[in-house]
């Protein structure tokens, strides 16, 4: 399922249950979402600017999924946090 022309496709089994939580976040505020959590925000109908700063982490040895909407390359790569 494709969302509003994006090229990114929503890819699952049917969930078997869904609960929805609303909350109001603020500037300056800390959001932490697990990677099995199914999110969303709304469309901003303001006209300031939300700025957004996501960081993924994987564990060491992890296969990325080559269906992520995220996706490292040659001129942009991951940058690992291991020293080895």
């Amino acid at each position: 399922m494709k969302c509003h022309g994006s090229p990114t496709a929503f890819i699952s089994k049917a969930c078997e249950f869904v609960v929805i939580i609303k909350d109001l976040i603020i500037a300056g505020d800390c959001v932490l979402i697990h990677g099995s959590v199914i999110h969303k925000s709304g469309r901003n109908t303001t006209q300031a600017a939300r700025t957004v700063y996501t960081y993924h982490m994987v564990e060491k040895g992890a296969a990325w999924s080559p269906l992520n909407w995220t996706q490292p390359t040659e001129k942009l790569p991951y940058p690992s946090i291991y020293s080895n």
